[in-house]
């Protein structure tokens, strides 16, 4: 029983291939043991770079990929979906879903919720999008620095398009706005004024310094080397501003003084 409980969390939390030992390569259903001693013999030399790239291995069928590709994980694969539970099956739906919400797939990963947006008229799908790929995508969380941390080629301003979400880290902090790296070849600028719905004093009422944010490209001005960002209204929940310094002194004062 124990034994089952710890495959079934191993299973829930994914496997990254490229770094699984033999346990854990064990729990994967359907796995053939000269497979498994194949994987842990390759370790970090021959690293998959997708989850398409097992069907290359001697003796792998299609059937053992379907039964594994859906719990492991490619931490570090040029497409955000392999480093997630989605099964490579659901790819080209996630991917369609994106363009609908003109959100990128880190995007999503970084905040699952927004699939909510996705208008699904199919009963069993929606059932599925809300109970399970919500929670598969989330997984990829674990490995956004990864990624971000692995060189990447940085897309050009003509590559970019206004409307889009995409995902970022915050690098820096400034009294007008926060400057946010969308892997581009220039950082990307919120206004303050552009942090949320509601008036914002100061940015660190919403964000901190490194934070993972997702933010819509609003501007794009390739004279100037410039992109516009905006995290207003990417979902029906407001993002949330903490209160600020001043207002927290004002309120302190005012109690002092009743």
């Amino acid at each position: 029983m124990v034994s089952r409980v710890l495959s079934g969390i191993l299973l829930h939390e994914g496997i990254p291939i490229n770094d699984a030992d033999g346990a854990a390569l064990h729990v994967l259903p359907t796995l053939p043991e000269s497979m498994i001693k194949e994987l842990v013999g390759r370790g970090s030399k021959r690293s998959f770079s997708s989850k398409n790239d097992l069907l290359k291995m001697p003796g792998m069928t299609e059937a053992i990929f379907r039964n594994i590709a859906g719990y492991i994980i490619i931490p570090y694969s040029e497409n955000p979906l392999d480093r997630t539970l989605v099964h490579p099956d659901h790819f080209n739906w996630v991917s369609e879903m994106c363009g609908q919400l003109s959100i990128s797939p880190d995007a999503v990963i970084a905040n699952p919720e927004s699939l909510r947006e996705f208008v699904e008229q199919d009963v069993a799908k929606k059932f599925y999008i809300e109970n399970r790929l919500m929670a598969h995508l989330q997984v990829g969380q674990r490995f956004n620095a990864l990624a971000f941390s692995k060189h990447r080629r940085k897309f050009k301003l003509d590559e970019l398009q206004e409307g889009t979400i995409v995902s970022g880290h915050v690098t820096n902090i400034t009294p007008f706005g926060v400057f946010v790296n969308i892997n581009a070849v220039c950082e990307g600028l919120i206004h303050i004024s552009q942090l949320a719905d509601t008036y914002v004093e100061t940015p660190e009422q919403v964000v901190s310094l490194h934070d993972a944010v997702n933010v819509r490209i609003i501007g794009i001005d390739p004279k100037k080397r410039r992109i516009s960002l905006s995290m207003k209204g990417l979902t029906s929940q407001p993002v949330k501003v903490s209160p600020s310094k001043r207002q927290l002194s004002s309120l302190a004062n005012h109690f002092q003084n009743r």
